[in-house]
């Protein structure tokens, strides 16, 4: 009969987006994407859609646009943003500082983009040197240190 209750119904559970359990607990794979988890008893079945998203941050690596700046000008500081397995996050903020050398931050601080990419920009000084700059998800204590050098053009 239509509606009828079964007692005790055998279902068997998959998924092609991490792993579930004879119980139906699912445990998201690593990997960012999206996928589906099926349930069947007794001939039929059901699905649903999932869709894996990056976790917290869990790193930040940093990089610059260029590794030797002309006095006075700009250059951009990079910083990737990354969960712990490796995704990129989108839509952290990443505050950047000058720590020491011949420079100052222009523009902080910045948002993650899809790829996990935060720009920052810095102006060099006016005299020569090694500038190290910080990159740190705000609200955190996870950071970076980066440098570029400054030099005088002939």
């Amino acid at each position: 009969m239509y509606g009828a209750e079964i007692s005790n119904p055998q279902v068997t559970w998959s998924t092609n987006a991490g792993t579930i359990s004879a119980d139906g607990l699912f445990t998201a794979q690593q990997a960012v994407g999206e996928g589906t988890v099926t349930a069947t008893s007794n001939g039929a079945s059901g699905q649903a859609s999932v869709r894996i998203l990056p976790g917290a941050p869990a790193f930040i690596n940093t990089y610059v646009a260029q590794a030797d700046v002309p006095v006075n000008d700009l250059t951009g500081m990079y910083a990737e943003v990354t969960d712990r397995f490796g995704n990129p996050v989108q839509g952290a903020s990443v505050e950047y500082a000058i720590i020491s050398g011949p420079a100052a931050v222009e523009a902080s601080p910045a948002p993650t983009n899809a790829n996990g990419i935060a720009v920052g920009l810095a102006r060099a000084g006016l005299a020569e040197g090694t500038a190290f700059f910080s990159a740190r998800v705000a609200g955190t204590s996870i950071t970076d240190v980066g440098t570029f050098n400054v030099y005088i053009p002939d």
